[in-house]
């Protein structure tokens, strides 16, 4: 009985373990949320024409902090103060661009300027590192 018990439980750890994929989307990339870097980029596209700060700059500080861009997922923006921990942007002015901009202007202006750096050649070579 015990062996049964630990065959099914060995089974289902293999079975967790392969579901387990990891997948890392850096910016410049669809599907990539977080601080964006405009530049020279064109003109950003925002969800919102001021920019959002959740938790004001206390009174002492003089100069406040310089606003960032942020690519968010759907919702994050319209409910930034459960979500600004995660960008690190609490207390901090933040734009939120829109998707489409990201994707459609952004994208392929990021990967002019860096190059695609998720480039994969076409399967042909003898896999050597230049």
């Amino acid at each position: 009985m015990k062996a049964i018990i630990f065959a099914m439980l060995a089974v289902g750890a293999a079975s967790a373990a392969a579901t387990d994929v990891g997948v890392s989307v850096s910016v410049g990339q669809p599907g990539f949320y977080g601080r964006i870097d405009i530049g020279n980029a064109p003109p950003p596209v925002l969800v919102y024409r001021q920019p959002v700060v959740i938790q004001p700059v206390p009174v002492a500080v003089v100069e406040q902090p310089a606003p960032i861009y942020l690519h968010v997922p759907p919702g994050h923006a319209k409910h930034w103060s459960k979500h600004c921990h995660k960008y690190d942007a609490c207390g901090r002015p933040v734009y939120f661009v829109k998707d489409e901009w990201y994707n459609t202007v952004y994208v392929p202006y990021y990967r002019n300027e860096h190059g695609d750096q998720n480039e994969q050649g076409n399967g042909r070579g003898k896999g050597k590192n230049k």
